[in-house]
């Protein structure tokens, strides 16, 4: 059963009723239509209609059909798309009368970029859309009622507070700790010893100049694996006893985006913007993490520029804190190709790392990105590849497993060696029995 709905709202939308009349007529559906039509004056002859429908009835309704085709209500979208049913939503417009303005448009176009129904504008085929919604496989719905519901209960009980409670509310959570920032350790014995010879490069650039303290890393296109490569560079740094901080500074991105921002409450973003309680209070955005030695700065909420945030005061107070404080600083900085933040701090950094990608970057992209530092050659330090293939890896470093550990717990040394080694021991065994 196909089930129309035109909600309570007190305008007409006989254009819909007509449509469905339509297609029961030529054939084009052929299974039973129940329609609630609400205000309209439209009388479909090939199909049975009621104005309005008690709640439950209306539940049980959409629990039965096979299509759910709506005007954009979102109470009745949600009750499909909550039941699992394919939804075609058919917006009121206003030039026909059927509502005061085109707000229905705008809920089916949004609803439709998530994935969650179909819209039928007034161009569109219907027919073709009935035939597409029984094979189109829909986008999941989360919903966010919980924690809205929470929102709003927090904000009463707040208003309902009196300044006393407040204060004391205020006074803990001053006093709360902040939550220690988890990184992931990659265990491959390949990764590390990748890491191993950048961290080997960028020590000697610091004993060579007395620079090579402040590190910026970015993409030359999206998706290279610049965060990774941060985050093996502080452990490795932090393992070596240098007091180290990864600074996050894609904050283009949405917290929700971020796993290392989960559960925290400040970042980069606040500190620039001036939103924390202390401005002076620089730990107020410094996260522990896992490993001693290392501390990291989150990227903070979502900023629409945030260019002109690097171009601050606030981001010039931050790298002195930085420099004076630390022993190496690195700069998480999106792809150079897709934003242009991470040029703002060329000119402040001692050394700037380029991050590729084997697969997905352009030969275009890694152009444009050399170009863009070119004025300030004297701090390129070179070009991180990630995402190689192993037989190209093995093909430009030779005997890079040589002290690798195997399953055994046993070192590879190269298969000869190995042989030799325990051939000798082997004989050496007999001679002293001999004796």
């Amino acid at each position: 059963m196909i089930l129309v709905v035109l909600g309570t709202q007190k305008f007409q939308c006989d254009r819909l009723l007509k449509k469905v009349d339509e297609l029961v007529e030529n054939g084009t559906i052929n299974e039973d239509v129940f329609a609630q039509k609400g205000y309209s004056r439209y009388i479909p002859k090939h199909y049975t209609t009621v104005d309005f429908l008690p709640k439950e009835e209306f539940e049980n309704k959409i629990e039965e059909c096979s299509l759910l085709i709506t005007h954009g209500g979102v109470g009745t979208i949600l009750s499909g798309i909550y039941h699992r049913k394919p939804v075609i939503v058919f917006p009121r417009l206003k030039k026909y009368k059927e509502h005061v303005d085109n707000h229905q448009l705008e809920i089916a176009t949004a609803f439709q970029k998530k994935n969650l129904v179909l819209v039928c504008g007034e161009d569109d085929d219907m027919a073709k859309l009935i035939d597409l919604s029984r094979e189109k496989r829909f986008g999941k719905y989360v919903s966010h009622r919980d924690y809205m519901i929470g929102m709003i209960r927090n904000y009463i009980y707040k208003f309902s507070m009196s300044i006393e409670e407040k204060l004391e509310m205020e006074n803990k959570n001053s006093k709360r700790t902040k939550p220690q920032i988890e990184l992931y350790v990659n265990n491959s014995q390949v990764m590390n010893d990748a890491i191993d010879r950048i961290v080997v490069e960028i020590h000697n650039k610091k004993k060579e100049t007395g620079g090579a303290k402040k590190i910026l890393l970015t993409g030359c296109g999206p998706q290279c694996g610049s965060t990774s490569t941060c985050i093996g560079l502080g452990i490795a740094f932090s393992a070596a006893k240098w007091k180290t901080l990864i600074i996050d500074c894609d904050i283009r991105k949405q917290r929700d985006y971020k796993k290392l921002n989960d559960n925290t409450d400040n970042g980069l973003s606040d500190f620039l913007l001036g939103e924390n309680d202390d401005n002076d209070n620089y730990e107020e955005i410094i996260y522990k993490t896992n490993f001693e030695n290392l501390s990291y700065i989150p990227c903070g909420k979502f900023a629409a520029s945030p260019a002109r945030l690097f171009c601050s005061g606030m981001m010039k107070e931050l790298l002195k804190y930085a420099d004076e404080q630390y022993d190496y600083v690195i700069f998480d900085f999106p792809s150079i190709s897709v934003a242009p933040d991470a040029q703002i701090l060329f000119g402040d950094v001692d050394g700037i790392i380029l991050v590729s990608a084997l697969e997905g970057v352009t030969k275009r992209q890694i152009k444009n990105a050399k170009q863009k530092i070119q004025p300030f050659a004297d701090k390129y330090y070179g070009m991180i590849i990630n995402k190689i293939d192993m037989k190209m890896y093995k093909k430009y470093i030779k005997k890079y497993d040589y002290y690798f550990v195997n399953r055994d717990g046993n070192q590879k040394l190269g298969q000869k060696a190995t042989k030799k080694y325990k051939k000798n021991k082997g004989v050496k065994k007999e001679g002293d029995k001999n004796e």
